[in-house]
């Protein structure tokens, strides 16, 4: 239920020369991208159904501009519990979360004393590509990538500004190792979105599942990835466990359903499901009929997928 996304790093040298790898995470700030939130409207142009938007709306990342007041800002690291670096993104004027999309994202780099660790707090998706100015150049995301692609490194960006409604923000974070021949690795990469309302067609707003642990005011993401960093090896072992136990012993079929069964838990993470821990109060909503405690549903439909 804890909104958190690990991606792992693992490598080992097998030439006989020291080797150098880094990867880096780039995502937009994505806070706010909900239908009708946007702050202009759009024009009956806009409106109609098209394959691809007209050109002259150009590289807009949401077609109802709702953008503006995004914005990151550094985020402190816990090295003692193995987060390095971080960025925090969130959207200007939310003091609290009233309807989905709102709330904070974050990226970090998880690792020990060998990872290198960097970020780039934060960058323009749709702006042209500079390269004859300095001082634009690391607040362009065409330029911020470009360099790292050629020198495996973010050029370090510290500053953090609030997008107007047709500007895109990105951050992006970085993970490197130096290996010597035959030397292994690790670090990781850590994504939480702390969304904490969900809602639906008809209005009502819940509280989703971990908010019962963390609260609904979407302020928790930085607190989620340096627990979820500290107890991953035992959600592993206690996964693993699990597996086996649900496996167990038996002829080939009863493994086989067994495993079937394991295999479609994927829907749990890639379809659509709602785990809510209570109603978000809202005025002029009559009771839920499922009750307004915790429970679990499945949403399946023509557009899964």
């Amino acid at each position: 239920a804890v909104p958190v996304a690990f991606f792992d790093v693992y490598a080992r040298n097998t030439s006989s020369a020291p080797a150098r790898l880094d990867l880096a995470l780039f995502m937009p700030n994505f806070l706010g991208w909900r239908k009708g939130y946007g702050n202009v409207l759009a024009t009956e142009e806009e409106k109609t159904p098209k394959r691809e938007p007209p050109k002259r709306m150009g590289l807009r990342g949401w077609p109802e501009r709702s953008n503006s007041g995004n914005y990151a800002e550094p985020a402190e690291p816990d090295v003692e519990r193995g987060l390095r670096t971080g960025v925090l993104m969130r959207r200007a004027g939310v003091v609290k979360p009233s309807q989905d999309m709102e709330g904070q994202l974050f990226l970090g780099i998880g690792g020990g004393d060998d990872v290198t660790a960097q970020r780039n707090v934060s960058s323009f998706v749709s702006a042209p590509p500079v390269t004859d100015d300095a001082a634009a150049a690391p607040c362009i995301l065409r330029n911020v990538e470009q360099k790292f692609f050629t020198t495996g490194r973010l050029t370090p960006q510290e500053k953090g500004w609030r997008a107007a409604d047709n500007e895109v923000l990105a951050s992006a974070v970085g993970g490197g190792l130096t290996l010597a021949p035959g030397g292994e690795g690790h670090f990781t990469i850590v994504v939480v979105w702390d969304l904490p309302l969900v809602q639906f067609g008809s209005g009502r707003t819940w509280e989703k599942s971990y908010a019962a642990k963390y609260g609904a005011d979407g302020q928790q993401a930085r607190r989620i990835a340096i627990d979820a960093l500290a107890r991953r090896a035992d959600w592993r072992r206690q996964l693993e466990r699990w597996h086996q136990a649900t496996l167990g012993e038996g002829a080939d079929a009863a493994l086989a359903r067994r495993g079937a069964a394991i295999n479609d838990l994927y829907y749990v993470v890639g379809g659509g499901t709602a785990w809510v821990a209570r109603e978000h109060p809202r005025a002029g909503l009559e009771a839920p009929s499922l009750g307004a405690d915790e429970h679990f549903s499945i949403l399946e439909g023509s557009d899964t997928g």
